[in-house]
């Protein structure tokens, strides 16, 4: 094989052979520069990919906390809500309100708890169900139990309302 090589190479003209002795010079080390130069911009699309995604995890993770505190404060201010609460317990005790006293809440009470839902974004769904159907709807807020028996997600929330 090297014969071969040598009489190929000896019987070429001497300007074909530098020719040759400079290509051969100048292509090893283009392509172990092409190499290192390919391998470098795929370790920096993989490291720019790895932080993209550390950066998008993590702005994720904030937007999440940030919605599980606001849902935290307005459970929170439902469950400081004197008014709704007395309502709610006079409903499980079956005592009647009157008309004058329903008006008075639904307008004081309610309206307010409308105000809050409509002006947050994040509680516009945010709904009241009473544990029994003796309690007055007032939409949009507060709704009896049979309504919510009628929701995909009543048998998760009987499970949950149980262990509070």
């Amino acid at each position: 094989m090297g014969l071969y090589w040598k009489k190929a190479f000896g019987g070429l003209k001497l300007n074909s052979k530098f020719t040759l002795v400079i290509c051969f010079l100048v292509a090893l080390p283009i392509s172990v520069l092409a190499g290192v130069l390919f391998y470098n911009m795929e370790q920096n699309v993989i490291t720019e990919n790895r932080n993209y995604m550390a950066y998008t995890m993590e702005r994720n993770q904030d937007h999440i906390r940030k919605n599980i505190d606001s849902v935290n404060m307005t459970t929170q201010f439902f469950l400081n809500d004197e008014a709704l609460l007395q309502m709610l317990q006079k409903s499980v005790r079956q005592e009647k309100m009157t008309t004058e006293e329903l008006l008075g809440f639904y307008h004081s009470d309610i309206t307010a708890l409308e105000r809050l839902v409509s002006n947050n974004t994040l509680l516009y769904d945010v709904r009241v169900y009473a544990v029994n159907d003796n309690v007055q709807e007032m939409m949009p807020i507060l709704y009896s139990q049979s309504r919510m028996q009628k929701m995909a997600w009543a048998e998760e929330a009987d499970v949950i309302c149980c262990e509070l």
